[in-house]
């Protein structure tokens, strides 16, 4: 049997980009979810069986990149970054102070859910790459 398939290696937590609709996405597991809004940027993904967070989508992923991450971190196709590191950027940016409550939790929620299973982004805009 051919050893090489996806399906058969360990799933990795790894956020994904994509680019036609500029947004990362990260879901922690398979199967039916709503995406319930927050704000501008952030997106929840809610499991549709017992309403437990698991995910999330932040949109206008490539402009925030360049404006506020890249001078901060190095990437390229062997480096990563944590997706913890873009959420709490986000919330600096956007200024915790003017949250409203349930932004703030939601946005502890996504958090929660990036340092749970250590997300990784790994795949960038190829703009926010320097190419």
């Amino acid at each position: 049997m051919d050893q090489d398939h996806d399906w058969q290696r360990p799933f990795v937590a790894s956020a994904m980009y994509f680019e036609d609709s500029d947004s990362l996405e990260y879901v922690s597991e398979d199967g039916p979810c709503i995406f319930r809004r927050v704000d501008e940027m952030l997106t929840l993904m809610i499991s549709v069986g017992d309403r437990r967070p698991i995910g999330i989508q932040l949109k206008g992923f490539k402009n925030f990149y360049l404006r506020n991450l890249r001078s901060k971190y190095s990437l390229d196709k062997k480096n990563f970054l944590a997706l913890t590191c873009a959420l709490e950027e986000a919330m600096n940016s956007i200024g915790a102070e003017t949250f409203k409550e349930n932004q703030l939790e939601s946005y502890a929620l996504a958090l929660n859910i990036a340092e749970r299973d250590s997300v990784e982004v790994r795949d960038f805009p190829q703009l926010a790459c320097g190419r």
